[in-house]
């Protein structure tokens, strides 16, 4: 019952957004050496200017023509029709993840069920889509820390076997 009214709104009934807004504790750990007014200040503009909000250009040219972006590379990722997804790297990462063969790259702005064009995260530079339940395998290793309610959790890793995360490790909480 409480969370209906949330759940309504994430399946595009209305229009939606996630955003960021700076903490004095967030902007000093991004500004270190400032004082707590201007790494603020500072966190504010770097939200702005990533979000494509600036004095400089017209911020709703510039979300369209974001979404056109989004538009050509969804399509170029479902047309060729990946089963699985390989992700490896230097650090260790030797991840397969399988791909629902209806499922669709999506990314950028949503329509609502009336029809309005939104866009629910912002800033948003992924293409993302629904992986098969039971079909990831590998180890993933962290390049960035994570932050989880407030702790940083830093130099991790996790394993997975048939879908399910069976072995993880954090150097830092």
């Amino acid at each position: 019952k409480v969370l209906k009214p949330y759940n309504d709104a994430m399946e595009n009934r209305y229009q939606w957004t996630i955003a960021a807004v700076p903490s004095p504790e967030w902007a000093q750990k991004v500004f270190p050496g400032e004082t707590k007014a201007r790494a603020v200040a500072k966190l504010w503009d770097a939200i702005l200017a990533t979000v494509r909000v600036s004095a400089d250009n017209d911020p709703v040219a510039a979300w369209q023509a974001h979404n056109e972006t989004f538009a050509k590379n969804a399509k170029a990722l479902n047309d060729a029709k990946f089963d699985t997804l390989e992700y490896k790297s230097a650090n260790g990462t030797d991840f397969q993840v399988g791909m629902i063969p209806e499922a669709q790259f999506c990314g950028g702005c949503e329509k609502s069920l009336q029809g309005i064009v939104f866009n629910p995260n912002i800033p948003t530079e992924e293409c993302f889509i629904s992986p098969m339940r039971g079909k990831a395998e590998g180890i993933v290793y962290a390049t960035k820390p994570l932050s989880y309610q407030g702790q940083l959790i830093d130099g991790f890793w996790i394993r997975f076997h048939e879908g399910k995360a069976v072995e993880w490790h954090a150097e830092k909480n």
